[in-house]
């Protein structure tokens, strides 16, 4: 038989994770291990017919069964709003990653234009200087465009 004599003792036995805590599900164990053990002891004493006090202890059972249910359902709905909680917040953070990594490649892209509208310009103006020589030396532009079209 096994005796708890100190609180470490009985964290032990019901610390599942171990942990050093009690979460909802290890404090629900504690209830139906304590509802089991108030059966077993209904159950000897229909064994040896004291069927009076049976009956009040079925009846004990029977409400602390349904006060592990209550236990049970507030737990878990209060750690299901955790749960959710987590999510929003883990999907919050998602969408503002996704968010900066799209306003990232935007500036980039528009950087990216930027570039290649002053190279255009640059090349355009580089274009009219040559036009300009061209115009200016028309015998010599004849001859240096016919060796380029080569």
């Amino acid at each position: 038989m096994l005796k708890l004599t100190q609180v470490s003792d009985f964290i032990d036995v019901f610390d599942q994770n171990k942990d050093a805590y009690l979460d909802e599900d290890e404090q629900i164990l504690i209830f139906s291990v304590i509802k089991a053990k108030i059966q077993i002891i209904a159950e000897t004493l229909c064994d040896i017919h004291n069927y009076a006090m049976y009956k009040q202890l079925m009846k004990e059972v029977r409400d602390i069964e349904i006060q592990i249910v209550d236990y049970q359902d507030f737990f878990r709905k209060r750690i299901y709003k955790k749960q959710l909680e987590e999510y929003k917040t883990i999907g919050n953070q998602m969408t503002q990653e996704k968010r900066d990594e799209w306003s990232k490649r935007l500036k980039e892209y528009q950087m990216d234009l930027l570039k290649k509208v002053e190279m255009l310009q640059q090349k355009q103006q580089e274009d009219e200087e040559m036009l300009k020589r061209a115009l200016e030396h028309p015998l010599q532009s004849i001859k240096y465009f016919s060796l380029i079209n080569h």
